[in-house]
């Protein structure tokens, strides 16, 4: 069964590193919450439940650990990338503190971006 998300989710597209097992790849995000995050890949998904290490780089590393809820390998997408959900392990406050960074930089482009300030 799925998961229901709770918090809200931001689109963000952030280069980042991924590692389960023996495999590593870099990737990037296509959203992002408190509690997780998804991710595609031109090739690979990780498999469903595997533990998961991500490091997110924005103005310096950002590393959370979490589970893969969810993967579709890239055979099953529409766009030919595979795609993969992560819910992130640690409080509420550890991953807030983390991704707080990441968070205001993607909100003031945003908000310089519509006011036409480079």
């Amino acid at each position: 069964m799925q998961e229901r998300r709770n918090d809200y989710r931001w689109d963000l597209v952030v280069p980042c590193q991924c590692q389960w097992e023996d495999v590593v790849i870099n990737t990037q995000t296509s959203d992002v919450s408190f509690s997780g995050a998804s991710l595609s890949h031109p090739m690979l998904a990780p498999p469903d439940g595997a533990e998961i290490g991500v490091t997110l780089y924005a103005e310096g590393d950002i590393f959370l650990r979490g589970r893969v809820v969810h993967a579709s390998p890239r055979s099953q997408s529409s766009n030919g990338r595979a795609h993969f959900g992560i819910k992130f392990h640690g409080t509420v406050g550890e991953r807030s503190r983390r991704l707080m960074q990441v968070l205001t930089l993607h909100w003031l482009d945003q908000h310089y971006s519509a006011v036409g300030v480079a």
